[in-house]
């Protein structure tokens, strides 16, 4: 548990993205990716479409949250956090995943 390391991050990232296609190897890559995110501080986050900062599955962002914001990622005011979209369908609500990011 804890904060992710984003450069660690950023490894299993491009070692799942980089695959075109959804073959075995992509599928197996995805579960690493998120088990690697689940085992650490997160929280998800359901918004409506219109509202939703990313732009489509699998995009990724660092946030620096704000000191005044409130909801889910108050606990991590004035640190950056990772923000990446895990479902993002047409009629369907979006969904993100966060973790906060370790400072070094």
């Amino acid at each position: 548990m804890g904060n992710i390391d984003f450069d660690k991050f950023k490894v299993l990232y491009n070692e799942f993205y980089s695959i075109p296609t959804w073959t075995k190897i992509k599928h197996s890559r995805l579960s690493i990716l998120m088990d690697y995110l689940m085992k650490h501080e997160h929280v998800t986050i359901t918004f409506q479409n219109k509202n939703f900062p990313l732009k489509g599955i699998w995009d990724y962002d660092l946030f620096e949250v704000p000191n005044n914001i409130r909801g889910k990622l108050y606990k991590w005011r004035d640190k950056k956090v990772l923000r990446m979209c895990i479902n993002y369908e047409m009629y369907s609500r979006d969904k993100m995943i966060c973790c906060p990011i370790k400072q070094s």
